[in-house]
């Protein structure tokens, strides 16, 4: 995964005052990050969701600046798993 940057010409995005559990209802976008994600739980390590003995463990890490989506990206992806 990879960390963009995207200049908004000094717009500054509204404040959200709704909860994250209505805002997740609304999830929209991030399907190359979600499916990127959903490709490191299939792997080898992660995948004990088919009850099959994981051989190893791992630690997916969602990374980037304060306000760029990740607690919603991680919801939506805790939702679909």
């Amino acid at each position: 995964m990879t960390d963009q940057a995207v200049d908004a010409g000094g717009v500054k995005p509204a404040r959200d005052n709704r909860s994250p559990t209505v805002m997740a209802r609304h999830f929209l976008g991030r399907t190359r990050e979600l499916k990127g994600l959903r490709a490191d739980i299939e792997r080898a390590g992660l995948d004990t969701i088919s009850g099959r003995k994981a051989p190893r463990a791992r630690v997916l890490l969602i990374a980037g600046r304060p306000g760029s989506g990740r607690t919603a990206l991680a919801g939506e992806l805790v939702r679909q798993v």
